[in-house]
């Protein structure tokens, strides 16, 4: 599902409707993903978004299509020539309709437009970074790894963070690695974060999402403050159901 951008600002029966329907998912026993770009994909608001091809996208030549109707009418008998054979076929009357101009966009409708689309394009060579702080199943690694067997993100690395303690740094990395070599992931660096499981001190405490203990608002808070200026995000929480198998 979509990151709600305009929880701030927008009605808070819609903002608890959001939060209801993650915490259905977990009562449920499914997984949940977020997307957030930082633009947004909401292009429901441009007329004809479905037609409008992004200047990525734009087919070679500047070809325009134009819609063909077809006529059928009746050839009318011809009092002047009685020799001639009258009939009922019918001849096409072909009529082609102007091509309909549509108005050009705005910058931000425009940029809007662009990043909606942006995952249909070849991903060039990036890194994406999968920071796995506990396993709830594996479908945090799943989905890089399946990414990057796609032609379009071939080209992307993942690259591994994880929890750990400070004096084992070196133990942790070298477990991961034997473990995402047996589920055969391929990735590019694992880093460790030793201070991640350092109990947080009262004032920089952040809140848990409890289901009946934290708001909505609050809920959102805590979330805004993870993805926020950040590059295309995708939170992800499995169903604490295995989806990676490996070798023994």
């Amino acid at each position: 599902m979509g990151f709600k951008n305009n929880w701030s600002d927008g009605d808070m029966r819609d903002v608890e409707i959001y939060i209801n329907t993650i915490h259905d998912a977990f009562d449920l026993q499914f997984g949940v993903a977020i997307l957030r770009l930082q633009d947004g994909l909401d292009v429901s608001h441009i007329q004809g978004q479905d037609d409008i091809v992004s200047p990525h996208e734009k087919p070679p030549g500047g070809e325009k299509e134009v819609v063909v109707s077809v006529i059928l009418t009746k050839e009318s008998d011809s009092d002047s020539c009685p020799s001639k054979t009258t009939s009922s076929q019918s001849s096409p009357l072909i009529m082609r309709a102007a091509p309909e101009t549509k108005c050009p966009l705005s910058l931000s409708d425009q940029r809007l437009l662009d990043t909606s689309q942006q995952f249909k394009r070849k991903q060039g060579k990036g890194t994406i970074d999968v920071w796995w702080l506990f396993d709830d199943g594996g479908l945090t690694l799943l989905i890089p790894f399946l990414l990057t067997n796609r032609s379009k993100w071939n080209d992307c690395r993942i690259r591994v963070f994880i929890g750990g303690k400070i004096n084992r740094i070196d133990h942790d990395r070298r477990a991961m690695a034997t473990l995402l070599s047996r589920f055969r992931i391929d990735y590019s660096d694992i880093h460790v974060l030793g201070d991640i499981n350092t109990k947080p001190k009262k004032h920089k405490s952040m809140p848990l999402a409890r289901k009946g203990t934290v708001s909505s608002a609050l809920y959102m808070c805590w979330l805004e403050t993870l993805s926020k200026d950040l590059p295309p995000l995708l939170l992800v929480r499995g169903n604490h159901q295995s989806v990676l198998t490996f070798y023994s």
